[in-house]
Protein backbone atom coordinates (compact mmCIF):
# COMPACT_ATOMS: atom_id res chain seq x y z
CA UNK A 1 0.00 0.00 0.00
CA UNK A 2 2.97 1.87 0.92
CA UNK A 3 4.34 1.78 -2.59
CA UNK A 4 1.72 2.44 -4.59
CA UNK A 5 1.41 5.91 -2.46
CA UNK A 6 4.80 6.54 -3.46
CA UNK A 7 4.17 5.66 -7.31
CA UNK A 8 1.30 7.91 -7.46
CA UNK A 9 3.44 10.35 -5.80
CA UNK A 10 6.06 9.87 -7.89
CA UNK A 11 3.79 10.50 -11.05
CA UNK A 12 2.22 13.36 -9.46
CA UNK A 13 5.88 14.86 -9.48
CA UNK A 14 6.86 14.00 -12.74
CA UNK A 15 4.21 16.19 -13.85
CA UNK A 16 5.15 19.02 -11.32
CA UNK A 17 8.78 19.09 -12.53
CA UNK A 18 8.95 17.41 -15.90
CA UNK A 19 12.90 17.57 -16.02
CA UNK A 20 13.46 16.27 -12.91
CA UNK A 21 11.16 13.57 -12.58
CA UNK A 22 14.37 11.03 -13.06
CA UNK A 23 15.67 12.68 -9.57
CA UNK A 24 12.57 11.78 -7.92
CA UNK A 25 12.46 8.21 -9.58
CA UNK A 26 16.17 7.66 -7.90
CA UNK A 27 14.60 8.99 -4.48
CA UNK A 28 11.59 6.53 -4.76
CA UNK A 29 13.52 3.60 -5.69
CA UNK A 30 15.90 4.20 -2.49
CA UNK A 31 13.15 4.28 0.08
CA UNK A 32 12.08 1.14 -2.28
CA UNK A 33 15.18 -0.37 -1.10
CA UNK A 34 15.40 0.90 2.49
Amino acid sequence: MRQYLLCKLSRRHTQLFGDSHHAVGLIVAELNFC
